[in-house]
C-alpha cells in the first residue's frame, strides 16, 4: 500500500504548473542536476528550491510523483478543523445530557461541556455556537 505525502500548497501548485511539461522522471532529472530549466509558464525553479532546501525534499517530491499527494493545510485551515471538532463535542455532550436518564450522568456531561466553554474563554477563543 503507497501512502501519499503533503506538500506545501506553493509546491503543489508548482508541480501541476510544470507536469504537462515534463514527464516524472524528467522532472527528477532536471531538479538533480541543479538546473534552473524554465519552460514558459512552469515553475520549476520553485521545484528545485524546495527539493533542496532540506536533506528529504527530493525524496519527498519523487514519492509525490509516483504515489501522489495531499496539499498541506493552512494554519488557517487547521485552526477552522479544531474550532469545528470543538463545536461538536460541544453540541454532542449537551445533546447526550438531555437523552441521558440517569440525573447524575447527565449533570456530568454537561460539566464536560462546561469545561470546553471555560477553556475557550481562557483561551480568548471565540467559537459560534459554543461562546459567541
Amino acid at each position: 500500500m503507497t501512502t501519499q505525502v503533503s506538500l506545501p500548497r506553493n509546491v503543489a501548485e508548482a508541480l501541476e504548473e510544470v507536469k504537462p511539461y515534463y514527464r516524472n522522471a524528467e522532472i527528477i532529472a532536471t531538479i538533480g542536476r541543479h538546473r534552473k530549466t524554465m519552460v514558459y509558464g512552469t515553475r520549476m525553479d520553485e521545484l528545485i528550491a524546495f527539493a533542496h532546501s532540506s536533506y528529504d525534499n527530493l525524496d519527498v517530491l519523487m514519492s509525490a510523483l509516483v504515489n501522489g499527494y495531499q496539499i498541506e493545510k493552512s494554519p488557517e485551515e487547521l485552526e477552522a478543523e479544531r474550532h469545528e471538532t470543538l463545536l461538536e463535542t460541544y453540541i454532542d455532550l449537551l445533546e447526550k445530557a438531555d437523552s441521558y436518564p440517569l440525573y447524575a450522568h447527565a449533570k456530568y456531561l454537561e460539566g464536560k461541556a462546561d469545561g470546553i466553554k471555560i477553556a475557550l474563554n481562557t483561551l480568548g477563543i471565540q467559537i459560534e455556537g459554543v461562546n459567541a
